[in-house]
Formats: C-alpha cells, structure tokens, sequence
C-alpha cells in the first residue's frame, strides 16, 4: 500500500513538471513590469513578509484557484517537516513577490532552493523520488547578484537560518490538508530528542497485543495486527474517533434498539396471525411467514446485542476480552460471536431468499396461472434453497473466520472491517436477491396488468375488483419490501467504496490523538449508517403490513372466542369456521381469476401447465 502511494505522488509531481514547463514556458522575466494582486495561498499568507504575488506565477499558473490545487500536493511534504526552508520556498514559487509600487516580481534566491533540497533529499529518497526539474536551482540567482545586475534581484538571505518557518505553529493554524497521505511515509521530525513512534507499522492505541506481542488475524486501515478497540473507546483516542463519541455510544445504539423492538412487534404479530389462522397464508402469500420469521430472530439478535453494548469493554459479546479489541478471527473464547454471527447472517440472508421466493410464487401465480395447490406441491424446493444457501454461505465464513465485531449495534457479522468479505458475502448476495426478487415481481405484474384488459369484459365487475384489490396489495407489499432492500443495498454500494479512505483516516488520527492534523480526511456520513440499520429492520416491520385488515381482527376475535369456549367447556357457533378465507370469501380466488379466461389469450407460457394444475 505504500508503494501505491508514492507511486500517487511521483506521478503528481511528473504532472506538476509537464504542466508548468519551468524553462520553457513564457514566465515572468525576473526583474519585468507586471500586474500584482494579493497573495491568496493559505499557508503562504502565514508564512511570507510579503502580501502581493502575481500571474502567471513562476511555474505558469494563469490562475490563483490552479495555484492553489498544485499547492495543495505539496502539504504532505510539508508535514513530514524535512526541512524549516521548504514552506518559504515553495511558497516564493508558487506566489512569487511583486512589488506593488514598481509591479516587478522576484522570484526566490538559488540558496533558499539549494538549502531546502538537501534538507529534504533524504525524505524524498523514502519516496522514491527525486528534486523536481520544476524546482531547479540552477534557474534561479543567487543572492547579492542584485547589486551588480537588477534583473537578478531576488527573494533570500545571504544567512537562510532567517527564513525558517516554524510549521509546528503554521500548521496548527490551518483546517488540514485537502489530500490523504500515507502516514506510514512520514520521517521522524527533525531536531527533536523526544522518540517518536513507528509510523510505518499501525499506531499503538490501534495495535492488538498479546503481552508484548502483536496478535496476527487483525488489519485495519493497511496494516497488520491494528483493529478496533472495543466500546466505549478509552479517552487516549479522539473524542471524535470515527463519529462523535455520542453518536457512537448513543445514538446509534438507542437507533437500532428502537427499530429493533418495532421489527420484533411487527413480525410476531405476523406469526401469531399466522397461527391462529393458518389458512390465510396461502401460497404465494406463504413466504411471508418465513420472512418474518427470519426478521423476527433478526431483531432480537439485534436487541441482545444493544443489551450487551450496556455492560461495556469485555462484556460486549462482540469484543475479544482477551484483547480489549472487536473481534476480527474466531478462537476459543469466541463461542458467543460465532453463535451470534451464526444466527445474525444465516437468517438475514434467509430472508432475502424468501423475498425472491414470494416474488416467485407470485409470477407463477400471475404470470402461469398456477394453482395454490401447484405451488405448494414444489414447496419443498423452495424451503432447500432458501435455507441450504445461507447455510452454506455460513460454513464458508466460519470455516475462513471472517466475523469480525461491529462497534454501533454491538453484534458479530461479516465484513464490518473485512471489504472483500464485506462484498462477497454481505453486498454480493443482498444485490442478486434484490434483482431476482425485482425481476419476478415485474414480470408478475406485467402479465397481471395484460389478464386485466382480457378480462375487462369476461367477468362480472365484483371479481374485477377482487383482482385489483389483489394487485394493489402485492403492489404495496412489495414496494415496502423491495424500496428498503434496494436502499440498503445503496448504503452498502457506498461503505463498500469508500471503507479504505475512511479507515486511513482514523489511523492518521490515532498517530495524533491530541492534534487535529491527522483527523483530516474522508469520514463516514453516520446519516448513512443509521440509515441502513433502519432500513434493513424496516423490511422486517412491512411484513404486519399483510395482517391490516378487518380480516385479522375477526380472526383474533375468533381465536379469543374458542379459546373461552373451550376453558368453559362450551362449543362456539363459530366454531369449525374460525375464518372464512379468501377462497371460501370469494367466488373465484384472485390469482385464480386468470383461468376464467384462456390461458393461451394471455399468457402462452403459461398453457402448458394449466392442465396439471387447475
């Protein structure tokens, strides 16, 4: 990783030296007439005696905004701090003084650039680089060449020791850098007893230890053995560590605990309904059930492991106690994660298996023309696949101990710091279900839309109405299934291409913990997470969507009813038809109404399977 950034950054300066052409380009002559204007480089207000510069500048930028972005690649050489000179001189090159009283401009003297090239050959010889031809030396004049010649004027002191800058102060003063540099690059400061850390190898707040050993399995932000410290972080970290450290330990844990209980009340209300009146639930409607089953356990792992978040440090179910760190590998004191990890994937993936599966039974309902009773005879497919996949994918992660711990809700999962985990296993599958699930779903809807116009003047208006009042169910259970889906599926998309920028930051902010100069950087939006954590329990809570109706109440009412009739010992009238279904309601079943026409007027695939299955 470190050689992809020093590869960056000699490509940038090779891009720095064919754009501005020092030498070759029509520049400023030194000691010519032209127009000043202030100097509008941050750091470089902080840094020269001077207020005015012009343009084009000494490297040829026509603009003060193209001066600026090519002074922004230089920042990191700035903070490693290689030399005292280097800030004046590259800010004389940059914004050249200009007299504003006789408009000459002056560039730097040769003994400010000699000066700041050999301070800092050895940083740049660490990266792989050597002296821009832009910057050469050899361009500019020496000081006191003035005197005998005015067109050799130029910015400098015969002793440079009067020109260093102090960057410490400089740098504290300014928001940070606009680019993200590799702080495994950075040198120890110069001049300076005190020993300073390793900034090659992972910050030591970060570093996962066994004694005075380093721990193999972690990685974080690039580096080995680095990892997450387990909630709530200690106060050597940046308050501001990743998120603030009440949205971390707050609010996101009291969020997902929120939509955790409303996901839990949602589904069990769904399952009991299904108890209590089995014949309801149908295929195609029947996998609704097995999805809010999934949910149901789902959001109870959640709600353990907000519970766990309260105890805090080792007794966090997701956190290594040996280690003081979230779990990234499995051991033997990982039981608890492995379980909780087992149970949190196995019935999240599950349930988007019976998304696409109703989505299934739905086309098959709509689009064949099959029969309640067709579907459920191939029921048994549908209950292999939709729990021997996330079985497999289950074994698979445990047996290459991919769980690691998440920080805000407190669970064990997969690819939480893990990306190619994270897309694999978690991005993968979410966004193939979601477009077989959608794929099913249209087609179903397509040939419900074209039995409609057949049917327009076939059947009597009441079993018109039944059929519409049928689609715009579906039409609105899926939509409150598959909208949630495919926006956790985008927050995902998003964390997946921007999770190695995010964590460079946070391991340039444990390098200073009492700065602010490492906490610089891209950082991720906590809208976004919480987003997806309501989201994803969301489509949990759509399943009581399918129990709204005067249907469920009666259904209750009737359950209520025997259940007091039977303590007493008395027999309801009621009782032997709890409920009237939605066959014995209607003349004709909903996804049935599309055998009232002929199969071959709407839909030819379907023909071939109306004979064994009505």
């Amino acid at each position: 990783m470190a050689m992809r950034y020093c590869t960056a950054f000699v490509c940038l300066l090779l891009h720095i030296s064919s754009l501005c052409g020092y030498g070759d380009a029509q520049l400023p002559s030194f000691g010519n007439q032209v127009q000043c204007e202030k100097v509008s480089i941050p750091i470089c207000t902080l840094i020269l005696p001077y207020n005015y510069t012009t343009f084009p500048n000494l490297l040829n930028h026509r603009r003060p905004q193209d001066a600026e972005a090519d002074f922004a690649l230089f920042l990191p050489l700035l903070r490693y701090k290689c030399s005292d000179l280097i800030a004046f001189f590259l800010c004389n090159m940059y914004s050249p003084y200009c007299d504003e009283r006789s408009n000459i401009v002056l560039p730097p003297c040769r003994e400010v650039c000699e000066q700041s090239r050999v301070d800092c050959e050895n940083t740049m010889a660490r990266l792989n680089i050597g002296w821009p031809s832009v910057f050469s030396c050899d361009n500019l004049p020496k000081f006191g060449q003035g005197q005998v010649d005015p067109s050799k004027l130029c910015v400098g002191a015969n002793d440079t020791s009067v020109l260093r800058v102090d960057l410490d102060e400089v740098l504290d003063s300014l928001p940070g850098p606009t680019i993200i540099f590799n702080p495994s690059l950075l040198p120890p400061r110069r001049g300076t007893v005190q020993e300073q850390p390793d900034l090659g190898a992972c910050p030591s707040l970060l570093t996962v230890r066994k004694g005075n050993d380093t721990v193999e399995g972690y990685s974080f932000g690039g580096f080995e053995s680095c990892g997450v410290p387990c909630p709530p972080l200690t106060d050597t970290l940046p308050e501001d560590w990743y998120f603030t450290k009440h949205q971390r330990d707050v609010v996101a844990p009291r969020w997902i605990l929120g939509w955790s209980i409303f996901c839990l009340i949602a589904t069990f209300l769904t399952l009991s309904t299904f108890l209590v009146d089995r014949q309801r639930f149908k295929y195609p409607e029947r996998p609704i059930v097995f999805l809010s089953v999934s949910y149901f356990i789902v959001a109870f792992v959640y709600i353990a492991g907000y519970a766990s978040l309260q105890t805090g440090g080792s007794s966090v179910i997701a956190c290594n106690a040996e280690y003081g760190f979230l779990y990234q590998q499995m051991s033997g004191n990982s039981v608890g994660c492995a379980i909780q990890f087992l149970v949190l994937y196995f019935f999240t993936i599950a349930a988007a298996m019976w998304w696409v599966i109703l989505t299934l039974t739905w086309f098959l309902a709509a689009g064949l023309a099959w029969s309640t009773e067709a579907i459920d005879s191939i029921s048994q497919y549908f209950h292999l696949v939709s729990w021997i996949i996330p079985a497999i994918l289950t074994i698979v992660i445990l047996a290459m101990q991919k769980v690691d711990g998440d920080y805000l809700s407190g669970v064990c999962f997969v690819g939480v710091h893990d990306l190619h985990s994270h897309n694999i296993f978690v991005l993968g599958p979410l966004l193939v279900f979601l477009l077989l699930g959608t794929f099913f779903l249209l087609a179903g809807f397509y040939s419900m839309f074209r039995i409609r116009s057949v049917m327009k003047h076939r059947v009597s208006q009441s079993e018109k109405s039944r059929l519409e009042k049928f689609m715009i169910r579906i039409g609105i259970f899926s939509i409150l299934y598959s909208v949630p889906a495919a926006i956790v599926v985008a927050c995902l998309i998003y964390e997946s291409a921007n999770r190695n920028e995010w964590q460079k930051t946070q391991v340039n902010c444990a390098y200073h913990p009492d700065s602010s100069v490492g906490c610089i950087g891209p950082k991720p939006a906590f809208n976004a997470f919480l987003l997806k954590y309501f989201m994803q329990l969301f489509v949990g809570i759509t399943s009581g969507f399918w129990i709204c109706s005067r249907k469920t109440v009666h259904s209750w009412r009737s359950a209520v009813q025997q259940f007091r009739n039977r303590r007493y010992g008395k027999r309801s009238s009621l009782e032997g038809n709890l409920h009237p279904t939605a066959s014995q309601t209607l003349k004709v079943e909903p996804v049935a109404l599309a055998r009232a026409v002929p199969i071959a007027e709407v839909s030819p695939i379907g023909a071939s399977r109306q004979e064994s299955n009505v």
